[in-house]
């Protein structure tokens, strides 16, 4: 039991790092094209609109997504939070 605590902490610790190196430090552009693509489908993207926030954390990210009317707010993660489709949906 004494020799899994340290794999495990390993294997937390791995966990967290991925998802933060995923999440908060790799390039944005991707996952914001998804956010807007799902505001979209939320909103008439006919209208001039544009990001005017964007919020990272190890488990995923926020986009708002403003209109001249409004504000759609957008959270991205992945399919299971470590792996998988990144996906974006409208709460």
């Amino acid at each position: 039991m004494r020799q899994a605590v340290p794999l495990l902490l390993t294997v937390v610790f791995l966990t967290v790092a991925w998802m933060s190196f995923d999440n908060v430090w790799t390039d944005v552009a991707p996952t914001q094209a998804l956010a807007e693509a799902a505001a979209c489908r939320a909103k008439d993207c006919k209208h001039p609109h544009g990001v005017t926030r964007v919020s990272r954390w190890p488990t995923g990210q926020t986009f708002d997504i403003t209109w001249q009317d409004g504000v759609v707010t957008v959270t991205c993660h992945r399919e299971s939070y470590v792996l998988g489709p990144m996906q974006c949906q409208v709460p």
